[in-house]
């Protein structure tokens, strides 16, 4: 979702997320005191502080149950480590068969 709502545009993830993150508690809410259900909202966040930059964290976080951080985001080309699903051998990676 991150990524769908922070555009190109510096502002565009703070003016975006976090009312519609609003938004869509509040409707949750409305549909709560119908049904009589609890609906749960979360949030998946990117990990690097420059994929949020544009994402008032604090403000989205108050709106849903839990958020969950993309520790994965830790082992991309960035980090300089291999993750837990990367090939770990030198050259070709092995073929099934």
């Amino acid at each position: 979702m991150a990524s769908i709502l922070t555009g190109n545009s510096p502002d565009l993830g703070t003016r975006r997320t976090s009312p519609l993150l609003k938004e869509f508690r509040a409707q949750l809410n409305v549909l709560s005191k119908t049904t009589g259900k609890r609906y749960v909202l979360s949030f998946d966040s990117p990990a690097y502080a420059k994929n949020y930059a544009n994402i008032d964290l604090k403000a989205a976080a108050a709106q849903v149950d839990f958020l969950t951080i993309d520790g994965y985001d830790y082992a991309g080309q960035s980090s300089g480590s291999r993750g837990g699903i990367a090939v770990s051998c030198a050259g070709e990676p092995p073929r099934g068969g």
